[in-house]
């Protein structure tokens, strides 16, 4: 299964990196980026570690190219090749170790090894968030912190689109609502969180109007981001 998974990846990623529509709502959003942080912007403010950097679902590089100074050294994974290869030519992230894993199925990282974790539009996809909580947890240092984002099930939109009877979509991209797997909304994401024994510092959002919209994420987020910090280190089991 993984194979296939990581075929599926393998076909986004060449559309991506060779065809990269500019949708025209993108393009009049765009115009209110003053006052419209995207999840990449609102990330990096969160960002408050400075040694180690994981960066999960690499995707285009930009959470590695913005934050390439802010860290002694930085790694990026992605479960797709053609994603890394091309991450490689880039001269910016030369000083990046970017390597193909998948995170769900344990990557080759010492325990307590990162600062800070960045997983942006990735829960959303792996087969088992458990299993990828689990590993994040297993490399991250007790007191690092883990940032992620996911698309917000729970805000209004999808829930005056299911009062319509019309199932909401949260990706523009190729496959079944974008090839998403799991859909979350506030409670069931700080549940799973605390689960793995993180405790939940910050909880926002990105976009259109995000300034005004943040002071109710849940609602009004189209994004839910959280920064999240490792409890401690769980003891080994005898």
């Amino acid at each position: 299964m993984s194979k296939q998974v990581q075929d599926f990846y393998e076909h986004i990623a060449d559309m991506k990196i060779h065809h990269k529509p500019q949708y025209t709502i993108v393009k009049l959003l765009n115009m209110t980026k003053p006052f419209s942080p995207d999840r990449n912007e609102v990330i990096n403010s969160l960002i408050t570690q400075k040694t180690r950097m994981l960066d999960i679902g690499a995707g285009e590089g930009h959470l590695l190219r913005t934050n390439i100074d802010r860290f002694r050294e930085s790694y990026g994974i992605d479960i797709s090749k053609k994603r890394i290869d091309h991450l490689q030519k880039d001269s910016v992230l030369k000083r990046v170790k970017l390597s193909v894993q998948n995170v769900e199925e344990g990557t080759t990282f010492k325990n307590n090894f990162f600062d800070t974790i960045t997983m942006v539009a990735v829960l959303e996809h792996v087969f088992d968030p458990h299993a990828a909580l689990d590993e994040i947890h297993r490399i991250l240092r007790a007191g690092g912190e883990l940032i992620l984002e996911v698309p917000n099930i729970g805000w209004l939109y999808p829930r005056i689109s299911l009062f319509f009877g019309y199932f909401p979509v949260t990706s523009t991209d190729p496959g079944f609502d974008g090839g998403h797997l799991h859909y979350f909304e506030i409670h069931n994401l700080v549940s799973i969180l605390k689960q793995h024994e993180f405790s939940i510092e910050k909880i926002t959002c990105s976009g259109f109007f995000s300034k005004w919209r943040h002071i109710w994420p849940s609602l009004l987020g189209g994004d839910l981001i959280i920064r999240a910090v490792k409890k401690r280190v769980r003891k080994e089991k005898k």
